[in-house]
């Protein structure tokens, strides 16, 4: 089994035009411990990673297109506790999108998180977009300040 996609797929799946819904891509991927940059931008990426368990590392995800990313990297019943390193690039930016779930992600860095949600993600309050919802486990909120908070909200988004 392999712990990194092997090279070809990740070709695959980064130029094949065809292609716009990675459903379940990488789901219960026990092995896979890092996903390399996924460069082309997807509509539906429901539960890519879910149950992905020894995930440690997702390079970078463009979200520019996503309107679904249900449970995308797990959630609150399929944690992945390795997972500490995310980037996810124009998170927000399909204005039907209204919801991320970070909650399977407990381990998440705080640098990380905030480079998700703030420094690399759309802002949608400049853009008249409706309010998108970030749910956060209790460990992940506890990383942010009163003050990061206000600033991520003032993006347009609604920390749960």
């Amino acid at each position: 089994m392999f712990s990194i996609v092997p090279e070809a797929i990740m070709d695959y799946l980064n130029i094949y035009r065809r292609i716009d819904n990675i459903n379940n891509m990488f789901y219960n991927c026990k092995n896979l411990t890092r996903l390399p940059p996924i460069t082309k931008q997807y509509s539906v990426l429901d539960q890519m990673c879910h149950s992905s368990l020894n995930l440690e590392v997702v390079e970078y995800i463009d979200l520019s297109k996503a309107r679904s990313v249900s449970a995308m990297l797990g959630n609150k019943y399929a944690k992945s506790n390795k997972l500490t390193n995310v980037t996810l690039d124009n998170m927000g930016m399909a204005d039907v999108l209204r919801e991320i779930d970070f909650s399977g992600v407990p381990n998440i860095t705080k640098e990380s998180l905030w480079d998700c949600i703030y420094t690399r993600s759309f802002d949608r309050a400049s853009s008249g977009y409706d309010p998108m919802n970030i749910i956060l486990d209790a460990a992940s909120k506890a990383l942010m300040t009163t003050e990061e908070v206000s600033m991520v909200e003032a993006k347009g988004y609604v920390i749960s």
